[in-house]
């Protein structure tokens, strides 16, 4: 739940960032399954240099973490799986 991320905190409005090549990026496949890797039991997501090209959408952030979403027609170059 959101509330478990104590003392972090979520942002979930409305900003016109462009993704950097450090910013987390969500991948889905056709299943709707996210694809992650996993770093000694932390969860590992792709990043914004891994993207192919910039059709990607700005979702939320996680104190300083920016999240973005990888759009259906994008392509990515070394995703984590």
């Amino acid at each position: 739940m959101i509330q478990d991320i104590y003392p972090s905190r979520l942002y979930n409005e409305f900003h016109k960032y462009e993704m950097s090549e450090t910013d987390n990026l969500l991948i889905f496949d056709k299943d709707g399954k996210m694809l992650a890797g996993d770093n000694n039991g932390e969860i590992v997501f792709s990043k914004g240099k891994d993207a192919g090209n910039d059709l990607a959408i700005y979702l939320f952030s996680v104190d300083d973490q920016r999240f973005f979403l990888l759009t259906e027609n994008a392509e990515c170059t070394d995703s984590v799986k």
